[in-house]
C-alpha cells in the first residue's frame, strides 16, 4: 500500500487498500493540497497502515470500516500501546473515512464503549492518579454529559459533606461570585460561528475530551484570553438557583467579571455546544473538589494536580485545528476569543 499524503492520493490509496490491491502511484511525489501539517500526515499514515494490516490479516472490511472491528483492533492494539498512540489511531480512521467520504465508524456505541474500557484499564495499570479528591461522588455518565449543570450543586454538597473545611471555601466563593458589584457577562452558544464549532470536540466519555471541550466552549463563548480561563479554579464554578457562575479573576487574584450561563427557554440547551455543562460535566467526571480547574494529563493519561499550561492550550487547539480540517497556522487563542459570530440567537 503506498503512504497517502494528499486529499487526493489518500482517496486512492484507501480505496485501494479496501480492495486488497496495492496502488502504483507514488503520493510522496506528488504536491500536497491536505491541509494536515507533515507530522501529522506522517503519524496517521503510519497508524492507518498498522490499521490496513490489521484488517487484512483479520480478513476485514477496510473501507468502510466495520464500527466492531475497530472496536476490537483498539482492544488488540491496547496491550502494547500508550493513550495517546491509540488516539492517534483513532484520529487517523476518522481522517481516512472522512478523504474517503465515508461514514466514520469511530463515533458509533460500540468502538465508544470500547474505548471507555480501555481508558480505564490503562488508568488502573499505571497506578492511581497523583492525589483523588475527597467524597467520591458517582453518577451514570449519560446523566452527567446532559445533566451535569443540574447536578453540580449536589455535587458539591456531597464534596462538602465529607470535608468541613470545604464547605467553607465553598461558601467564600459563592458569596464572591454572587456579589451583585462585579460586572456580568452572558456566556451562550449562541455566540459560537461555525468554525469554532467544527474545532470544539464531540462529544463523548473521555476526561481529556471533556476537558479540552469545557476549556475551548468557554474560550469560544464567552471571548475569554487563555490566561483568564486557565487562571480557573474549582471553586470559581458557583451554581445558582438561575444558572452556573463562572468568576473570571484579574492575574492578582481579584474578582475581575463573572460569566453567566443562561440558556434560551425557547430552544432547548443542547449538551453538544452548552458551556454549563460542558464545565459542569469536566468537573463531576473527573471528580474535582478545588484546585485547578484546567489540569495537566500525564504519558499514561492520568489526570495531574498541575494547572494546565498556556502553551498546552495552544498545542491542544492546533491538534483541534487539525483534526477538524481547519489550518492550524490560522488558529490561535487569540483568534479563538475574538472570532466574529455570525449566529444569531
Amino acid at each position: 500500500m503506498s503512504n497517502p499524503s494528499s486529499g487526493q492520493s489518500e482517496n486512492a490509496s484507501a480505496t485501494s487498500a479496501s480492495s486488497g490491491h496495492a496502488s502504483r502511484r507514488n503520493p510522496s511525489n506528488e504536491k500536497s493540497e491536505d491541509p494536515l501539517s507533515e507530522s501529522t500526515q506522517r503519524a496517521y499514515r503510519a497508524s492507518w497502515r498498522d490499521f490496513v494490516e490489521w484488517c487484512r490479516k483479520e480478513d476485514e472490511t477496510i473501507l468502510p470500516a466495520d464500527p466492531n472491528a475497530v472496536s476490537r483492533y483498539l482492544q488488540g492494539r491496547a496491550t502494547g500501546l500508550a493513550l495517546p498512540t491509540l488516539r492517534n489511531r483513532i484520529s487517523a480512521i476518522k481522517h481516512y473515512h472522512k478523504v474517503s467520504g465515508l461514514e466514520d465508524p469511530t463515533t458509533s456505541p460500540e468502538v465508544a464503549d470500547a474505548w471507555h474500557l480501555i481508558s480505564e484499564e490503562k488508568k488502573s495499570e499505571a497506578g492511581p492518579q497523583s492525589a483523588p479528591e475527597s467524597g467520591k461522588v458517582s453518577y451514570p455518565p449519560k446523566r452527567i454529559l446532559r445533566e451535569g449543570d443540574d447536578l453540580l450543586a449536589e455535587y458539591f454538597k456531597q464534596k462538602a459533606n465529607s470535608n468541613k473545611d470545604l464547605e467553607e471555601t465553598y461558601r467564600r466563593a459563592r458569596e464572591t461570585w454572587t456579589d451583585d458589584l462585579i460586572d456580568t457577562q452572558e456566556v451562550t452558544r449562541f455566540n459560537l460561528t461555525e468554525k469554532q464549532r467544527q474545532l470544539i470536540p464531540e462529544l463523548e466519555y473521555d476526561l481529556e475530551t471533556l476537558r479540552d471541550r469545557a476549556l475551548f466552549l468557554l474560550m469560544a463563548c464567552g471571548a475569554a484570553g487563555r490566561s483568564e480561563v486557565v487562571r480557573l479554579d474549582v471553586t470559581d464554578i458557583v451554581p445558582t438557583e438561575e444558572g452556573i457562575r463562572i468568576g473570571i479573576r484579574k492575574k492578582n487574584g481579584m474578582p475581575k467579571r463573572v460569566f453567566v450561563t443562561k440558556e434560551s427557554a425557547v430552544l432547548p440547551a443542547l449538551p453538544q455546544t452548552h458551556p454549563a455543562k460542558a464545565v459542569s460535566a469536566w468537573i463531576i467526571a473527573a471528580g474535582l473538589a478545588e484546585g485547578p480547574l484546567f489540569r495537566s494529563f500525564d504519558s499514561h493519561g492520568n489526570l495531574k494536580l498541575t494547572r494546565m499550561s498556556l502553551s498546552s492550550v495552544n498545542y491542544r487547539l492546533g491538534q483541534l485545528a487539525e483534526e477538524a480540517g481547519l489550518d492550524p497556522d490560522d488558529w490561535n487563542t487569540s483568534r479563538l476569543k475574538e472570532e466574529p459570530s455570525s449566529i444569531e440567537p
